[in-house]
């Protein structure tokens, strides 16, 4: 045996340097170009964040503009006043009344309408269902006037509330927001912010599949096509990241591995610790990988011929055994 093609795992090059020393052993090009994907991925998997920020910024640009609205121009649901009536109420309310007329007895009121008969004999007394009681907990007047001149220069309510909370105010937070919340002197001047709808992104997955792409028109999807020139043309580390994946390709299709030793330079000059540890791997494994590039040699065949083996038997996982696996192996062409 001469000639032995293998991956990348260093337990495959033990084995052939010790039982065939002087077999040439030749990487295969496929797993150097799936280690070179992986590393990339990483990089940008750590990166993503700050990808996304270089083109969100620009795209997520806010217009502010300031104007008199009205409940119907900002689509706010009028609120109703304190103590004033719900909807809900006044229907039971009017529909007792009705029966009433209509001569049905309390008790068969209560019960159709599923409330008290006290509750009944109460409505039947009234001629108008009056108003909730009002009892105000809290004293505001004594801070009104710190409260609306805080107000006029724009304060936020939180603030205002520890303001007076130190002048003596006993009330909750929650209750004054809820009372000053909707405060003309706060809502009289609407701030409206108008921001462009949140593009989709892409996946780090996807954008370093693509860095792979010698031609983006190629990428099908349009947007994916759109996202991937801008994020290239805002970021050097990914201009570079394809430029260094892509340059490998033509290095591993060529037949002078002279310039591997140029391109493991450009690629440490990137900076990063994931392309540092593939440099690295390289260079252990440099007679094998300079083989890939200058021999044709590859194991091409027999990861076909695996993977054509493990798409056969995830069809009849758990339903047979090896016999049937060996008939369908030895009787398909395509798996």
């Amino acid at each position: 045996m001469e000639i032995v093609t293998r991956d990348r795992a260093s337990a495959y090059s033990c084995a052939v340097s010790s039982i065939i020393p002087d077999a040439i052993q030749v990487a295969d090009r496929f797993h150097l170009l799936k280690n070179l994907s992986d590393c990339v991925y990483d990089i940008i998997r750590i990166e993503y964040r700050n990808l996304v920020n270089s083109i969100t910024e620009d795209s997520l640009q806010e217009e502010t503009l300031v104007h008199e609205s009205s409940d119907e121009e900002s689509g706010k649901v009028p609120q109703k006043e304190k103590g004033e009536m719900n909807d809900y109420l006044k229907g039971r309310f009017e529909k007792v009344k009705e029966m009433i007329e209509d001569g049905v007895g309390f008790r068969t009121i209560a019960r159709t309408l599923q409330m008290s008969r006290n509750t009944v004999r109460r409505y039947s007394n009234m001629d108008i269902l009056p108003c909730k009681s009002i009892y105000i907990k809290n004293n505001y007047n004594e801070y009104q006037e710190i409260i609306e001149n805080w107000l006029s220069e724009g304060k936020i309510i939180t603030g205002i509330f520890e303001i007076i909370k130190k002048a003596g105010f006993k009330g909750s937070r929650t209750a004054f927001y809820e009372r000053y919340k909707d405060h003309p002197m706060r809502t009289t001047h609407a701030v409206n912010i108008i921001a462009k709808v949140k593009r989709r992104l892409i996946s780090p997955r996807k954008i370093s599949k693509y860095l792979g792409f010698a031609d983006l028109s190629k990428i099908k999807d349009q947007t994916d096509k759109e996202i991937m020139g801008e994020l290239i043309s805002k970021n050097i580390l990914l201009e570079d990241l394809r430029h260094q994946v892509l340059s490998f390709k033509t290095l591993l299709l060529g037949n002078d591995d002279s310039l591997l030793e140029d391109w493991m330079k450009k690629t440490l000059t990137i900076g990063k610790s994931q392309l540092k540890t593939f440099i690295k791997g390289l260079k252990s494994d440099i007679e094998a990988v300079r083989n890939a590039i200058i021999t044709n040699w590859s194991n091409g065949q027999v990861e076909g011929q695996v993977n054509r083996l493990k798409s056969i038997k995830r069809q009849m996982y758990g339903r047979a055994g090896f016999e049937l696996l060996r008939r369908k192996v030895a009787l398909s062409r395509v798996g």
